[in-house]
């Protein structure tokens, strides 16, 4: 018989009841991991390994979580839950086995008749860690007294009552999370796991990458992932959750409540820590842009990212400035770029910009970004030059879009410093007094004669 791969818990092999140490060991070789096995780069382990147990081929087969992901399991040996949990009920853990090699996994309990033992209890009695299902506890969390008073016992520092909320919730860890009454059980639970304890809740999670961008795109699984997030701020597990929102990056920012949970990490966490999701930003800055919901994201991403990746990211917008301007709402991004007024950013706009002025202002969106650079002083001065020797002034201050730009650029070009710019503008709108009286240019020409009689009166 092949000894198994290395790296990875075996099956247990025997039946004495374990230590500490031995019963996590145990329960984590059931830990398994939907999705991320041969080919996928979610997380630093390739291949499969065989499952333990024998349910009847119900469960398919899967990736098991290898031990290096873990880290040192010492620590479960001070985890007063891990001791306890082998003596919590008075099971008794003859009867049939679990495994394929005989014997028992002392975390699963058995019948106390010594009977049929799991065959009885059925694939659905027990989570993929081993953990025995009570579907009351479910119920009861997920109604508003229940879920309050399941909290009410996680303050009452009484240990026992811990573990046991523990064992019991955490079959349930996904329905929890994405329940209104139940993801505030989950969030009180996270206060209080250790870090072992985390790790299995974070199994039942990303057990299947469907599944997860489920919660993700809850309000209360949302919530919830945000509030996990949090927790593993300064936890090495954090890696693990972050890999998985950089493989889905895309669809959960282009989700009106996913993409809080990759917001909740640029909010909250460092530079280094989102590394990866920064990356991403970059990779798929034109496609969020570009979408209707992925362009607010992709806002408030810029807007709270920090470190060398955010000007990476600034400049790959900005060297796109023509294509997203002309966007329905690529060009909104444009114009948070702009609003930041880094000018590195705002020359390099300006600089692709270029030669677009008088097409763009004739574009519902694309007005709007020569507005804001016409708000800019650094920029100003090149947007009027443009729009100047381009034999289409004209035409643009008759536009439904346009005529607001040309009102825009009369209003700033006002200042002393720019009054040359302002004089030239004026004249050429003059000689074209006729084709303004009518359609949109008649705001432009009310714009001049407003300002000419504001002088007239400022005189007197």
């Amino acid at each position: 018989m092949n000894s198994p791969a290395p790296n990875f818990f075996e099956a247990p092999q025997q039946q004495s009841l374990p230590s500490s140490v031995d019963a996590l060991s145990r329960s984590i070789g059931l830990l398994c991991i939907n999705g991320y096995g041969e080919g996928n780069p979610s997380l630093p382990f390739l291949g499969t390994y065989p499952r333990t147990h024998q349910v009847n081929d119900v469960i398919p087969q899967r990736t098991p979580v290898p031990t290096a992901w873990f880290g040192d399991s010492m620590e479960a040996a001070q985890n007063p839950f891990l001791e306890q949990r082998v003596f919590a009920e008075p099971y008794n853990y003859g009867g049939s086995s679990g495994f394929v090699d005989g014997s028992i996994d002392p975390w699963m309990p058995q019948q106390q008749d010594g009977g049929a033992g799991l065959e009885n209890y059925g694939v659905h009695q027990f989570s993929n860690l081993g953990f025995p299902k009570d579907d009351s506890f479910l119920s009861n969390a997920k109604t508003q007294k229940g879920s309050m008073e399941i909290q009410k016992s996680l303050n009452s520092n009484d240990d026992m009552k811990l573990m046991m909320t523990y064992m019991k919730a955490v079959p349930f860890t996904v329905p929890l999370m994405m329940d209104q009454h139940g993801c505030h059980v989950f969030m009180k639970l996270l206060d209080f796991c250790s870090d072992t304890q985390l790790r299995f809740i974070l199994a039942e999670i990303i057990q299947n990458i469907a599944l997860f961008l489920e919660i993700s795109s809850s309000r209360s699984g949302s919530k919830s992932l945000k509030r996990l997030i949090k927790r593993l701020q300064k936890s090495p597990m954090l890696a693990v959750l972050i890999n998985i929102l950089a493989n889905e990056f895309y669809p959960l920012m282009v989700h009106p409540i996913g993409s809080h949970v990759v917001l909740e990490c640029i909010d909250t966490l460092q530079p280094q820590q989102n590394e990866l999701l920064y990356l991403k930003s970059i990779e798929h800055c034109l496609e969020l842009a570009t979408n209707e919901f992925g362009c607010i994201a992709l806002n408030i991403f810029i807007n709270h990212s920090k470190g060398p990746y955010r000007y990476k990211l600034l400049s790959s917008i900005s060297n796109h400035a023509v294509y997203l301007s002309q966007d329905p709402s690529g060009n909104y991004v444009v114009q948070n770029v702009l609003a930041l007024e880094n000018p590195c950013c705002s020359r390099e706009i300006c600089s692709q910009l270029k030669g677009h002025y008088a097409r763009l202002s004739m574009q519902k969106g694309g007005s709007h970004v020569v507005e804001k650079c016409l708000s800019s002083r650094e920029m100003m001065k090149h947007v009027v030059e443009d729009l100047l020797n381009t034999n289409q002034l004209i035409q643009v201050a008759r536009d439904k879009f346009g005529n607001y730009v040309v009102q825009k650029a009369l209003q700033v070009t006002k200042r002393a410093e720019s009054s040359q710019l302002h004089q030239q503008l004026v004249s050429v709108l003059k000689q074209h007094k006729y084709a303004l009286q009518y359609g949109y240019g008649k705001n432009v020409w009310h714009a001049i004669e407003n300002e000419k009689n504001a002088v007239v009166d400022h005189s007197e």
